[in-house]
């Protein structure tokens, strides 16, 4: 191999790495749109991933308010709306928690987070060792009256969120992850490698 090839290598596999730790120390971007029942009547439930982690009490994807005796302990994200029936939503009680673990790096979370209160909190745990990102339901609220919020999360790469909630409950809806597309630096490594393999290629005939 000559020095001008081993050069290239040594360029791609540095611009892979700072691809990569560059996205881990950038800060979380948090955005929400509030949503009411005109909002919610426009979105189509979809049924949360199923989480790797639960303390007790959580409620995966159901339907409806849930009561334990005569009491509500979970009200439906969709609620008063033409999805009350069908939506489906997931519920942490209190001093519950319930984690979601992804098979690789993530870099986008949305979910529809039912009433959000200052007891809810959303944990997201950083790649590479990186601590955690905590948000609580305070820095997404709408207005008085406004049921739900749209909570995107970007600016970040993380391999886990959890769920908590310190009284009554959490709910939420609609949760998916962005998985973390190919590193330029990496497509550059493939280029490179496969552009050597060509040239060998090319000596032996």
């Amino acid at each position: 191999m000559s020095i001008q090839q081993t050069n290239m290598i040594k360029a791609a596999l540095v611009a892979a790495s700072l691809s990569l730790t560059a996205g881990i120390a950038s800060a979380a971007t948090v955005t929400f749109e509030s949503l009411g029942i005109a909002e919610l009547n426009a979105l189509t439930p979809v049924s949360n991933p199923s989480p790797s982690a639960t303390s007790p009490v959580f409620f995966d994807n159901v339907t409806g308010d849930q009561f334990d005796s005569d009491v509500r302990v979970a009200r439906s994200v969709w609620k008063d709306t033409e999805h009350e029936d069908t939506g489906v939503y997931s519920s942490v009680q209190a001093n519950a928690s319930a984690t979601f673990t992804f098979a690789g790096e993530q870099d986008r979370l949305e979910l529809i987070w039912g009433s959000p209160d200052d007891y809810n909190d959303l944990i997201i745990t950083l790649s590479g060792g990186g601590g955690d990102v905590v948000i609580n339901g305070a820095d997404v609220q709408g207005p008085i009256g406004e049921l739900a919020s749209f909570v995107t999360i970007t600016d970040v790469l993380f391999t886990s969120v959890t769920f908590e909630a310190t009284e009554n409950a959490f709910e939420f809806a609609n949760l998916s992850a962005t998985p973390v597309p190919l590193p330029a630096g990496a497509l550059l490594i493939g280029t490179a490698l496969a552009g050597f393999g060509f040239m060998r290629r090319r000596r032996k005939a």
